[in-house]
């Protein structure tokens, strides 16, 4: 008798695991954690199951994380270095 198990195929186990990664990587390097949300995003885009939607869902994750994250970095270096730049006393 044959064991029918679902089949995973490489890209959705790819898409998850640089979804994991763009979600720890938007953390530490916001540009790093969005170049690797965005390839994960569009290798799991590429896979129809379970995985691939688990997958999809951990990339936009990160993708939305490291924007965030980015964002407010640009924005406390801009603030802390106009106030040490141009004082206000």
């Amino acid at each position: 008798m044959v064991d029918k198990k679902k089949s995973v195929d490489g890209r959705a186990v790819v898409g998850y695991t640089l979804g994991i990664l763009g979600i720890i990587f938007a953390l530490i390097s916001p540009f790093a954690g969005i170049v690797i949300s965005i390839v994960g995003l569009f290798q799991s885009l590429k896979e129809k199951n379970e995985l691939g939607r688990k997958a999809k869902i951990l990339n936009i994750i990160g993708l939305i994380l490291g924007v965030i994250v980015f964002a407010l970095t640009i924005l406390l270096v801009y603030f802390g270095y106009s106030n040490s730049i141009f004082p206000t006393d």
